[in-house]
């Protein structure tokens, strides 16, 4: 194969040049570029033996070694790179040394097994050094489950504090939107202080980002975009229902507007700004379409696999799928329409094409009446108003004013959305207009998600609290993955002090949005404590340590619950995470904090029966505070415990 070809051309290489430096680097290069960076670095290291003055070769070394995990010779590259050749070792290198000096402000952890390389930025070891580590071999058993391979290790993963930091050591530069990115052997990543509490889930990235190691290293680098960011994004989708990405309505509009790529082209979609973020929500149901339907993960690995021998995307589908990709794509829109989008009640936006053909249509004669309130709705969405009203006198005149179904509702939709815009109307009077029309299109059958929420806008400003309610429940039922009812009814129902509904609403709310701190808070400190709820009051201040890690609360709240579970470990565990973080206005403060957390891990051994580290636990409090009340109550309590024991002996 290729080898035999490299092979060959080494050996005319040699013959002409026995010193070549540029053809292995040039090689080397090549092999970089497609993340086989294993392979790259040989290359590198028999340029520069070749000849140790072919300073081009330091930054290629320099970068690999980077993308590698392997900082120490990234480093020693790079500097010889910008002292021997600084024309050409621009921003990228000098931001990368730059980086690389203010590691001495991360802790790193070589863990025994040579399985992680961890790096931490020191204000946040205390906590996340555990937390990453602990989710890593979670993660590394379950994918190995899930691909049957197990990873050439050591991985590195370094977690930056601060955004342009990881855009930096990811790409060499900033103005990178990802929050986490993926090498093979590397992982860098944003940690929790790089973004606000409540805007980013470090848990769920990492599974993303742990689930690439796995396809890169199963196909060598060669796995296509699309299936990549697929495969890791439903991943996220099958560790917790919380962290999928929520994107049916525009799965909706894309299928209607006939622009779902096909699969050859939609590599494509992921260099467009515009559509990337949909792409990568479009691949994880591409992933999901063919485990649930087309045999499960272990296709996908073939797929994989396949990729990686460097077939043809219809080689790998016939081989792995025993079809075309046109067989798939047909396929896939099947299982879109009937399994993804068939709940969705929206009105669909019409495609430019379909446009035209129904206005051919129109121009041979042979429009129908919906073929004519189609047209209007087409020609209201692109805002030609002068055609959509020309379209709507056509449809007037054949009948569509009081005509149930499609004709009718869609006539008095169009009028409502014209009347929202009209500057010959004054603004009270448009949307009073805009609401009788939308609704005499709802009396004639029209279910549109975004006309529920404007009702539902309408009558709040009437201060109408039981239409709001009636439009944004018929919104939860047209779109019930979107957050948005959920979190207006959570907001109505609380003001109105119907507590049991609003808790229904946050419960629905936090299933579908991974990110929201607060409102997760309110559930723990409101329901689920009081009414001690622990199973749920220990899960969803999991999910919240997911989002604000750093924020005491979170593992204090989960510790309460596990010990009240009898999971007396991993109480332990978090209450130790809760004694990390404390801190106090004062130095004495911060001392209390402490002392109280060494309290709740003594309490929780006590309960466990494990009265030797009870003790421990406790001769630490006390060495910081000798008079400490709650210290001696357990003291007490453990001194009885140790008599029982000894009368029961």
């Amino acid at each position: 194969g290729m080898k035999d070809v490299y092979a060959e051309a080494e050996k005319a290489m040699l013959a002409i040049n026995p010193k070549p430096a540029r053809f292995y680097e040039i090689v080397a290069d090549g092999l970089s570029e497609r993340f086989r960076y294993t392979e790259a670095l040989p290359l590198y290291k028999q340029a520069l033996e070749a000849n140790p003055e072919h300073w081009t070769a330091y930054r290629g070394q320099g970068l690999a070694a980077m993308n590698f995990g392997d900082d120490e010779l990234g480093k020693k590259s790079l500097e010889t790179a910008l002292d021997k050749d600084p024309l050409r070792n621009n921003l990228q290198t000098v931001n990368l040394l730059t980086l690389l000096d203010s590691y001495k402000n991360f802790e790193r952890v070589k863990t025994e097994d040579g399985r992680w390389n961890l790096l931490v930025h020191k204000s946040e070891a205390a906590v996340m050094k555990d937390l990453y580590l602990e989710h890593l071999n979670t993660n590394w058993e379950a994918l190995i489950k899930k691909w049957d391979f197990t990873p050439d290790t050591p991985i590195t993963v370094e977690a930056f504090n601060r955004h342009e930091d990881f855009e930096v050591r990811t790409v060499g530069i900033t103005g990178l939107p990802a929050l986490g990115a993926c090498f093979g052997h590397l992982i860098t990543l944003d940690s929790p202080s790089a973004r606000p509490p409540g805007t980013y889930n470090w848990a769920s990235t990492l599974r993303h980002e742990m689930d690439h190691v796995f396809q890169l290293q199963i196909s060598n680098g060669q796995i296509p975009r699309w299936l990549a960011e697929g495969s890791s994004s439903y991943e996220e989708k099958r560790t917790s229902p919380e962290y999928e990405r929520h994107l049916e309505d525009q799965l909706y509009m894309h299928y209607w507007a006939d622009d779902i790529p096909p699969v050859r082209k939609f590599n494509e979609w992921f260099q467009d700004g515009s559509k990337v973020m949909f792409a990568y929500y479009l691949g994880n149901v591409m992933c999901e379409f063919i485990d649930t339907k087309l045999g499960g993960v272990s296709k996908i690995r073939a797929m994989i696999e396949a990729f990686g021998k460097k077939m043809t995307p219809p080689e790998v589908f016939r081989l792995c799928l025993q079809m075309e990709p046109e067989d798939f794509d047909k396929q896939f829109r099947d299982y879109v329409k009937n399994e993804r989008i068939n709940e969705l009640r929206m009105v669909p936006e019409i495609s430019e094409d379909r446009t035209d053909q129904l206005y051919f249509r129109y121009e041979d004669g042979e429009a129908t009446i919906d073929d004519l309130v189609t047209l209007a709705l087409a020609y209201t969405q692109q805002g030609s108003r002068f055609d959509a009203e020309t379209f709507l006198g056509l449809a007037k005149k054949a009948g569509a004013e009081g005509k149930k179904g499609h004709a009718g509702s869609t006539y008095w939709y169009c009028k409502a959305m014209l009347a929202r815009t009209d500057t010959d109307l004054k603004a009270a009077e448009r949307g009073k207009v805009s609401r009788e029309c939308f609704e005499k299109a709802i009396g004639l059958g029209l279910e549109d998600y975004k006309t529920y929420l404007m009702m539902a806008q309408a009558a709040q400003g009437e201060r109408n609290i039981p239409m709001v309610i009636h439009w944004l429940k018929e919104a939860s039922h047209a779109y019930p993955q979107s957050a948005q009812p959920y979190a207006y009814l959570y907001q109505i129902y609380q003001q109105t002090g119907e507590n049991e509904l609003a808790v229904e609403m946050a419960e629905k709310w936090m299933s579908v949005d991974e990110n929201n701190l607060d409102v997760r808070m309110w559930l723990i400190q409101n329901v689920y404590d009081p009414g001690r709820n622990w199973t749920k009051m220990a899960d969803m201040a999991r999910q919240a340590i997911n989002v604000a890690p750093l924020d005491v609360r979170t593992h204090r709240y989960r510790a309460f619950a596990l010990r009240k579970l009898k999971r007396y470990d991993e109480a332990v565990q978090s209450f130790e995470f809760v004694r990390r973080l404390a801190t106090g206005s004062t130095p004495e403060e911060a001392e209390q904090a402490e002392v109280d957390a060494l309290c709740d891990i003594a309490a929780t051994w006590m309960q466990a029966g494990e009265n030797e580290k009870c003790k421990k636990a406790l001769d630490e409090a006390k060495a910081l505070d000798p008079d400490n009340e709650r210290v001696k109550t357990i003291q007490e309590e453990l001194d009885g415990a140790a008599e029982e024991e000894e009368e029961g002996f």
